[in-house]
């Protein structure tokens, strides 16, 4: 696996170990399992010794995709590179991908990829439906944590696509970000990821 990640210079990351057969059977053994969907410090230091891009692929339920934002901050203090691969329209497994619609299905699956602030628009579009204040109100308090440690013009471009969607205006948006310190970010929205458990709904 590990000189399979050298050569690629990526590895996938994904839930179970039935996933890993599934690509590896598909020759792709570039894949790791967390064996589930905690994910940890020693996960984080493991991966992070490959020096290669993350690309990370849990199961596409609702527990899936949480677990995949919950591991934002983790890669982050890493500094290790990531990026999800996340498709709206395909809801299963990585197995099940193989065994019911083949490999190219799986390959094409594995080029879906997002990078974190894509991924965390996607999430909480999914269970979100704007169409309320309270709702737009949870939206942005959801996604502008992700912004704090964004470059400028990640911040300008996603601050925009944050207006279209809620109708807020830029400055608004702006001056609500500037309000965020890093420390309050990591301690109080990351480590417990409180909002997603409040505004998650069926």
């Amino acid at each position: 696996i590990k000189l399979a990640a050298k050569r690629s210079q990526h590895v996938y990351v994904l839930e179970g170990f039935m996933d890993v057969i599934a690509l590896h059977q598909a020759g792709i053994p570039q894949a790791v399992a967390l064996m589930g969907t905690s994910f940890t410090g020693f996960h984080a230091t493991m991966l992070k010794r490959l020096g290669v891009e993350c690309r990370i692929a849990l199961d596409p339920d609702e527990a899936g995709m949480k677990a995949m934002l919950k591991m934002i901050p983790l890669l982050q203090e890493n500094a290790i590179p990531f990026r999800f691969i996340y498709d709206p329209q395909q809801d299963k497994d990585t197995d099940e991908i193989v065994l019911e619609q083949g490999r190219e299905s799986l390959e094409n699956y594995l080029h879906k990829l997002v990078n974190k602030m894509d991924f965390t628009f996607a999430y909480y579009e999914r269970y979100l439906s704007l169409d309320s204040t309270e709702s737009k109100v949870s939206f942005i308090q959801n996604v502008l944590p992700y912004l704090v440690h964004a470059s400028e013009l990640e911040r300008i471009d996603y601050l925009k696509r944050l207006a279209d969607k809620t109708g807020y205006p830029v400055k608004t948006l702006e001056t609500q970000l500037q309000k965020l310190q890093p420390k309050h970010v990591q301690d109080d929205v990351f480590q417990k990821l409180r909002p997603a458990q409040e505004v998650i709904t069926r």
